[in-house]
């Protein structure tokens, strides 16, 4: 975490819907599992959270005048 400014529009919009941002522990451990394949019936609240989340960043962000940074540890960020 930590690449952007946009984690903090993001810690922002999640603090709204009373929900925070974590980091996953391991992402190279391959934790990861698709639960689809183990449910029949979805209950499609957390994507429907997940998407109102990602509205209302972009929302604010388009009627905003700022423009998220790389963080300079970013592997993203451009030499100056």
């Amino acid at each position: 975490m930590d690449k952007s400014e946009l984690e903090s529009y993001l810690t922002k919009a999640a603090k709204v819907q009373n929900r925070h941002i974590v980091q996953e522990g391991k992402p190279e451990a391959g934790y990861y599992c698709r639960s689809d394949k183990f449910r029949e019936k979805w209950d499609l609240t957390g994507i429907q959270q997940d998407a109102q989340l990602l509205f209302d960043v972009s929302y604010n962000l388009v009627n905003s005048n700022d423009w998220p940074k790389w963080a300079k540890i970013s592997e993203f960020q451009r030499p100056r």
